[in-house]
């Protein structure tokens, strides 16, 4: 729901990591560089995993809803559809595709998972 300050945030921890890498930080101080390395890290543990993207995303999966409500319900708000694995403590109505299985154990996770990013990858080949 706050994808503009989410693409700053993005934005802004791409400018400090190229910064860093390229030498652009030159003339900055020691404690400078170390603040914006922790700036850097501390955005990253935040968005590293959005860190490509570039709009609002097509979908979300998600193997907990449960534990990601949050996420979840600002999907449901902003209108992107939600698939996610279905234990027997989540409720199904909150997402649009529900899988039914077991979302603790590790072997079901990776089958469901592996599952999934085929599908994906078929369904981009395609376009």
């Amino acid at each position: 729901t706050n994808w503009d300050q989410v693409r700053l945030s993005i934005k802004r921890m791409n400018e400090i990591e190229k910064g860093l890498q390229t030498d652009a930080y030159k003339g900055y101080t020691k404690y400078e560089k170390v603040q914006l390395e922790k700036e850097m890290n501390r955005l990253n543990r935040f968005f590293g995993g959005v860190k490509e993207l570039q709009g609002k995303p097509d979908c979300l999966f998600v193997i907990d809803p449960n534990r990601e409500k949050n996420a979840v319900k600002e999907a449901n708000i902003m209108g992107v559809p939600v698939i996610a694995m279905i234990d027997s403590n989540a409720d199904p109505d909150l997402v649009d595709v529900a899988i039914p299985a077991n979302d603790d154990a590790v072997k079901s996770i990776q089958y469901i998972v592996d599952a999934v990013i085929a599908g994906y990858q078929a369904g981009r080949k395609d376009k």
